[in-house]
Parts: structure tokens; sequence; C-alpha cells
């Protein structure tokens, strides 16, 4: 492990739990009075306030309370056992929680990136937010990926190679990529460089989450300044959204988007819409009796606005490395409506530097290179690497693709915000059309304060075999490094796929 910040690995499996771990995080950084001792699940873990030597469950509620006097409790404390302490079984929590609370689930993605390395939550609550271990050695834990790269390096001759291969300064950008890539360099790319229209398709259809947005905003702005209106409940606005027509909720809509908000420096620039603020006024007054005046009214377009612009570009908040896997193919699963040999079916391996498919996919029909990884240089790569740290990629989200027919959709889990956006966005990045599940792909995405600001995140990675496809003959730059030994690491590790003589597949040569 490097000095300066870490990288911090989560399997996608488990991106909802660690959101869930991120909020016990927030209580404890802004309550320096409790000590965490151990998770337990989503809003409960184990603590004490200083100075106590009891140990105690502590179970944070989502919802703020209100008591008879109408003043905010907040989140409260409860105990297992009635005779606790009264000090200890009812804890009323500050405004700055609550806050900051709201701000979290309204827009968890944007809280995790601009706060979690900042506020040093992994190293502040050790076991609460850990970091997947990274194995260094060759274990159970590593897992073979494959790199194909498409290139076309036959247009030149021999001497020409020779001259490139002798003075790699002189060389044409894209050979000089090429030749990185031989070395073990591997590019996070944009998802819009991906060659499947649908992949990482996570565009938010706005009729879909506007009522959720809406009490997102009207819960982010309940704490500003001295009017202090309560939010609508969430049951009133779905209610209300469901009875209008189709046609309604798009003029609503199209009022909405008319408000837009400029910041420049210190002034920020609002296009106000009366449409919209009269809808606003119109759901207090029938659901809270009461009219919001201008400055509230001003503030809740404001933070709608911050929610809205933020999932339009939900596709340029992520660095993707796709690669293929070895093992189960998963379109040989079990079928249980097909008559076949389950145990056949699950011991069934598939080797990727043989796919004939993925050669003519991403392999120039056999005069590209195959290149196999150990997950493990994957992760040292990242740990180590200059571009990572430049664009404040934090985060690596890893896992195997899942294959199906329907799009992922996005629904707010709570009716607050959009609190479900970063577990939409992952399953968008690791869901793809089921055409393509004899890729078996497995990803490495990542996540970041700055990393919409990238082009290209570039990591270097050991290569532990290469792979050169059918054609390799053909190609004069293959012949040239071979026959002088002008691989990037002066390691020639390399084996000849050629096809077999009476089947359709490849073999070693």
């Amino acid at each position: 492990m490097t000095g300066g910040k870490r990288m911090f690995f989560i399997k996608k499996e488990n991106i909802v739990d660690f959101q869930n771990r991120c909020v016990i995080a927030l209580f404890l950084d802004l309550h320096k009075e409790v000590r965490f001792e151990k998770y337990v699940e989503k809003n409960h873990f184990l603590g004490r306030l200083n100075g106590s030597k009891s140990v105690q469950d502590i179970y944070l509620f989502n919802v703020p309370t209100i008591d008879k006097k109408k003043k905010d409790t907040g989140i409260v404390y409860k105990y297992r056992e009635r005779k606790s302490n009264r000090d200890f079984s009812h804890f009323i929590l500050n405004e700055d929680f609550i806050r900051e609370y709201i701000e979290f689930h309204n827009n968890p993605y944007d809280y995790i990136c601009n706060n979690f390395v900042e506020k040093e939550w992994e190293k502040k609550y050790g076991s609460l937010l850990k970091s997947e271990p990274v194995y260094f050695e060759q274990s159970n834990n590593s897992r073979t990926l494959f790199f194909k790269y498409k290139s076309n390096p036959s247009n030149k001759n021999d001497a020409t190679w020779k001259d490139y291969l002798d003075d790699m300064s002189k060389a044409p950008e894209d050979f000089k990529h090429f030749m990185t890539f031989l070395g073990g360099e591997l590019a996070f790319t944009k998802p819009d460089w991906l060659n499947d229209p649908f992949d990482c398709d996570c565009k938010v259809q706005i009729t879909d989450a506007f009522p959720s947005m809406l009490r997102g905003a009207m819960q982010g702005t309940k704490y500003r300044g001295n009017d202090a209106i309560s939010s609508i409940d969430e049951r009133k606005l779905q209610e209300w959204w469901r009875n209008l027509s189709q046609e309604e909720k798009t003029r609503v809509i199209n009022s909405f988007e008319k408000v837009t908000v400029n910041r420049k420096s210190e002034h920020i620039e609002k296009y106000k819409s009366e449409e919209a603020e009269k809808v606003l006024k119109d759901l207090y007054k029938e659901y809270e009796k009461r009219v919001p005046n201008q400055n509230k009214v001003d503030s809740l377009l404001e933070r709608y606005c911050s929610m809205r612009d933020r999932i339009r570009d939900l596709k340029n908040e992520f660095r993707i490395l796709s690669l293929a896997q070895n093992g189960v193919n998963p379109k040989k699963a079990v079928n249980p409506k097909k008559d076949v040999n389950p145990q056949k079916d699950v011991n069934l391996k598939k080797d990727a530097e043989k796919d004939i498919l993925m050669w003519g996919y991403y392999g120039n029909s056999g005069q590209g290179v195959c290149l196999r990884h150990e997950s493990t240089d994957i992760k040292r790569g990242l740990i180590n690497s200059v571009d990572v740290k430049k664009y404040n990629a934090d985060f690596c989200i890893y896992g195997e693709v899942s294959y199906q027919d329907d799009k992922p959709k996005f629904s707010p889990t709570s009716g607050m915000g959009v609190d479900g956006i970063l577990e939409y966005i992952v399953k968008c990045v690791f869901t793809k059309y089921s055409i393509w599940e004899h890729e078996n792909e497995f990803r490495f995405v990542l996540m970041g304060k700055n990393v919409k600001n990238s082009g290209a995140i570039c990591i270097q990675s050991k290569i532990d075999h290469r792979f050169m496809g059918v054609k390799y003959e053909d190609v004069a730059l293959y012949k040239e490094m071979n026959n002088n030994n002008k691989w990037p690491d002066n390691n020639l590790n390399v084996d000849y796929l050629t096809k077999h003589p009476t089947k359709y597949e490849l073999i070693i040569k």
C-alpha cells in the first residue's frame, strides 16, 4: 500500500450496505459524544456515550419525529432495556445532522464523493467502513481476466516497424498507445465509448422521479431560514401525482423545466417560472393549509433544480474497465425447463482467449492481442496510479456483469429526493442485454470527486500472459518483436492461436 489517499474497493453487491454504513458514519461525525463499537445492520449499531462503560444497541430512525410542542426532536436512540438511563434512552439530535442527513438522501452519490475522503470516515470509524481486502499474493481470491485490443498494425513494413521500435519518440500516437497496452497499461474509459448503445444507459425519466424529487426539495429546505414550513407528506404527494392525467403531468414538469439556477462565483442567476411557483403554493395551500413565502419558494425551486440537473448527466460520473473472464458460461446455466444434464452444464468452462466471437468483436478478426491479467495486479495498479490520484478516483466498484432483457428501472427507495440514485447507476453499469452474455464480463468501475473531469484514467498492471490471434503471421510488427525480443517487458510470454483442423474452435499452437 502506498502513502496518501487510500483506494476504497466495494463489491457491486455491497453498494446499498455501504450507503447504510455511511449514514451511521455521518451520525458519528456530527455527534462526537457517541463512540462506535460495532455495526449491526441498517440504522442499528452498538455504541456508548463518552465516559460510559456500558455498550448499548443504538437505533437511528429514518424519519425525524415531532413532539407535542411541534419542535423537531429528530432521530432518537432507542434501547432494548426499558430501565435504561433516561439521558441514554432519548437523545435529541442537532440540526446539523438532520440537514446533512437530508442532504445525503437527496444526493448520496455526490455526498459520498465530496465528503467520504475529506472527513476521513474510514480512518475514524475503522470496521464500520472497511475496504475490501487486497491480496497481493496468488490466492483463491485472484481472478484471471482478459483484455482484447483491436488494432491494425499490419499496414507498415518490417523496416518501418524496426524504426519505430528503435525510436518510440517518432512513432505515431496510436502506435504508442498500442505499445503501452502491450506493456500492461489499462484504461478506464467513458461509458459513451462502449460499443453497445444501451450499455450504462442510466438516464432517469423525470416523470417517474418527480414527486420524490419534489418532496426531497421540501425536506432539504425544511431547516433553512426562519420559515421552517413542513414538507408535504409523501403519500399525499404520490396520490396527487397519480391523479393527474399524462397531459397534466407533462405540463407540470415543463413548468419546472423552465426554472434554472446558474452559479457564477458569488453571483447566482435565477430564471423563475410563475407556473412552477403556483404549483408549489397550491400544493401547500391544499395539504398544509398555508402558503410559503417567496424566499421559501425560491429555495424549494433551487433545490429541485439541483437534483434535476444532477440526474441528467449520470453517464459521465464513472470510468469503466471491461474485461472477460474464464469460468462458467452464463449461457449454459441450468434451465429446469430444458432436458439437460445439470452437472455437465455447471462444469462447462469457457476459455476467453479462445472465444471466436470475442476475437471477431474486439481482436480485429485475429490480428489483435489478448492479454491475461490477475485481479490482484489490477488492484495494485489502481492503488499506485497517478491518474487515479489526480482525479480523486477514490472508489472502485467491481463485480460480474448481469445479463437480462429489460433495462434497470429507477425507483427512489424512501420517497425523498434521489436517494436510490447510486444503487440505480451501479445496476445500470453492471447490467447488459442478455444477447451479450457470452462475453462473461467482469468490470472495475471508478467513481470519485473529479472523475467526470477526466478522459481515460490509466493504470499499470502486470501482464500474466499474451495471446496472439490466428492472423499474427500477417502482422510485421509481431514478427519484429518476436525476432528481436522487443516486447515492452522483455519477456516473450506469448502463445499463438490457430484454427483447429476439423472443428470450429481455436487452439494454442
